[in-house]
């Protein structure tokens, strides 16, 4: 039938231990990959905070009515359809 493959032959044994190893080098990567991401990404702003950030600037005089009026209006619009304009957000 095959080959019987001896488990203390001393290269059966190194190659199990070397995939054994590449195993777990892998998986520590994708670990380490996954802690990054999760490290590196913010959560998304919530419109009306930002929102009520800017009417406080505004009230202050920290920005003029052009500049109000314009930020204003792109956070709405990205409260509507997200930052690429593309698709509309899912309501919350």
């Amino acid at each position: 039938m095959g080959r019987r493959v001896d488990l203390l032959d001393p290269d059966a044994l190194k190659t199990a231990l070397l995939a054994f190893a590449l195993v777990c080098v892998i998986g520590i990567g994708v670990a380490i990959l996954d802690r990054v991401r999760r490290a590196t990404i913010k959560p998304e702003d919530d419109p009306r905070e930002l929102l009520a950030s800017l009417e406080e600037a505004h009230e202050a005089g920290e920005i003029d009515e052009a500049e109000f009026r314009r930020v204003r209006e792109v956070i709405d619009r990205n409260a509507q359809f997200g930052p690429d304009g593309k698709e509309p957000r899912i309501p919350k």
